[in-house]
């Protein structure tokens, strides 16, 4: 994704990390895994861990 600004970007990047996103992708993805968002830009049921960040997400943190 494209951020208007280094700052945006970094408060993004550290809301993924604060919120345990990143380490929630940590693991080799594995066939049928999902990912179900609870508070995020567009709560749902994704099953592809980029969805999950841009759709689901938005690129910022949230509750999985």
């Amino acid at each position: 994704k494209k951020f208007d600004d280094f700052r945006t970007a970094k408060m993004y990047y550290n809301e993924v990390c604060n919120t345990g996103i990143l380490n929630l992708l940590k693991p080799v993805p594995c066939r049928d895994e999902i990912f179900i968002v609870i508070r995020g830009v567009n709560p749902g049921i994704y099953k592809k861990r980029y969805e999950l960040l841009n759709k689901g997400l938005g690129w910022r943190g949230g509750y999985v």
